[in-house]
């Protein structure tokens, strides 16, 4: 792992890589080597575990804030992971650019409607520091697609998906994620484990529904495979995306926002990207409906252009003859 950063103090549990020397793993010389290949921005990861896990090592405060200086140093941003209130905290303490993930980890400040006051304030700080924000909404609702029995009868997936990993995944190997967290659910039924992982993400909707209504310019990201779920499939889960971010509220002009302009500017690619003109790189979606009218136009490619060169959708089918 040559951009893993050596934490001294979780030295005993994660020791540094055989024959790697500590000065390689400084947060300075990280970012330097990142820098150096051409990145736009370093991403960390902020999480000390999922589910009822809580004991995965953190960063320390210092070691954020040398993340932090040398990023700055070389003109990169800093993107978090972070899915939690306590984790997302940490990381707008650390000055981070980009929050990575939405909130939908609530611990205590749990509730089953709207936006408790301590949830609130942590969003308003998002949104007051002028941290960007991906709400990533795909994540729970894709595992949760493990446990609906339809999922694979998704007419969209023949597009998407070869026919063999298509046929692979309904076998007992391809099932094997599936059983894991169902052992981690305590074998409960399906239906009752989608609904308890469609009931936590619900709240991450709810998180960037209210951040949307502060005004703050959402970017798209589905996350995508967010574990090895093959309810998150490449492309399709972006449009999936985009309809769950126009179910939190955003207007077909904000969810077209999200996919293009925002993300531009977030990353210091708006002179290249996110808006139509001369002189910018030609990646464009050609669709038959207009994406200001409804999100559903953006399932209506006609045709894809990628640095200029046109491309017919159909051609890019899983299914495709040619």
């Amino acid at each position: 792992m040559p951009d893993y950063i050596y934490e001294p103090a979780n030295a005993a549990a994660h020791p540094l890589p055989a024959g790697a020397q500590a000065a390689q793993h400084t947060p300075e010389a990280v970012v330097d080597r990142i820098a150096v290949s051409g990145a736009r921005c370093v991403k960390v990861f902020i999480e000390d575990g999922f589910g009822d896990r809580s004991g995965w090592p953190l960063l320390s405060k210092d070691s954020l804030q040398r993340l932090r200086a040398a990023a700055t140093k070389r003109g990169l941003l800093l993107v978090a992971h972070a899915n939690a209130l306590d984790m997302q905290r940490i990381a707008l303490d650390a000055k981070v650019d980009v929050i990575a993930h939405g909130l939908w980890n609530w611990g205590p400040a749990g509730g089953k409607s709207g936006v408790p006051p301590e949830i609130a304030a942590h969003l308003n700080r998002i949104h007051r520091s002028g941290t960007g924000y991906q709400p990533t909404l795909r994540v729970l609702a894709g595992t949760a697609d493990l446990f609906r029995a339809d999922t694979l009868e998704d007419p969209t997936y023949r597009k998407v998906v070869p026919a063999a990993l298509l046929d692979w995944y309904a076998t007992e190997a391809g099932q094997w994620f599936k059983r894991s967290m169902k052992h981690d659910y305590d074998d409960l039924p399906d239906g009752r484990i989608a609904s308890l992982q469609l009931q936590t993400g619900e709240r991450g909707l709810r998180a960037a529904r209210y951040l949307h209504e502060l005004g703050q310019p959402l970017l798209l990201g589905s996350d995508t495979p967010s574990a090895p779920t093959y309810g998150n499939q490449p492309g399709y889960d972006t449009f999936r995306e985009m309809r769950l971010m126009a179910l939190a509220g955003l207007s077909p002009l904000d969810v077209f926002r999200a996919a293009t302009l925002n993300n531009a500017r977030q990353f210091g690619l708006d002179r290249d990207y996110g808006t139509v003109a001369t002189g910018k790189i030609a990646n464009l979606l050609l669709l038959e409906l207009n994406p200001l009218d409804s999100v559903h136009a953006w399932s209506r490619i006609d045709k894809v252009v990628l640095r200029g060169r046109v491309i017919e959708r159909e051609t890019l089918a899983a299914d495709a003859t040619n």
